[in-house]
């Protein structure tokens, strides 16, 4: 199952993927989650470098991005294809600069220890 869903060689397991990633960019999740609020009570902190684990529909990646500010940057990386299509899409239409979204698995990442917070 995980192979049918996390995989690109899958259409029907991408298909669905984008799909579900529409589901969690309805309103209500944002009313019931706001992701200013969450992301404000993590600690992050203007300038700093924040790794966001699991993308998935830019859900908390805009509000970690306002957080960290014009000095600092955000990875958010996902291990499924469709969730970072979807990412770098709204992020490039949006004209966020400080955000780069990577395809990645967390625990295969390219970043040395330490690199983010």
């Amino acid at each position: 199952m995980q192979e049918k869903l996390f995989y690109e060689k899958h259409q029907k397991g991408h298909w669905v993927f984008k799909k579900l990633l529409t589901v969690l960019e309805c309103p209500l999740r944002h009313r019931f989650n706001n992701p200013e609020q969450l992301v404000g009570a993590s600690g992050i902190k203007p300038g700093q470098t924040v790794l966001e684990i699991g993308c998935g529909s830019v859900f908390f990646t805009v509000s970690s991005s306002q957080m960290v500010g014009e000095q600092g940057l955000v990875f958010a990386i996902d291990i499924h294809p469709a969730a970072v299509e979807e990412t770098a899409k709204k992020i490039n239409d949006l004209k966020l600069t400080k955000i780069k979204v990577r395809k990645a698995d967390v625990h295969e990442t390219c970043f040395a220890e330490r690199t983010v917070l």
